[in-house]
């Protein structure tokens, strides 16, 4: 009898990624856009190599975000 036991508990934790909010994400892009190394933008945002990945993904920036608090 072959079954799938497809029924492993949820984590009720966000992923590392999800913990990122967009300002941050803008300021990290931001950061990128001067030019500072990566290794540095790690150590200063405390934050690790695939949450920065996630950063150079999502397309957001500080006028995205003033543009829905202006909207709101």
């Amino acid at each position: 009898m072959n079954r799938n036991y497809n029924n492993k508990r949820r984590s009720n934790y966000p992923s590392p990624a999800q913990r990122l909010d967009d300002i941050l994400i803008a300021e990290i892009r931001l950061a990128l856009q001067l030019g500072l190394s990566e290794d540095t933008i790690l150590s200063n945002y405390h934050i690790n190599y695939n949450q920065l990945n996630y950063c150079k993904r999502r397309k957001v920036s500080f006028q995205d975000i003033y543009k829905k608090e202006d909207d709101e």
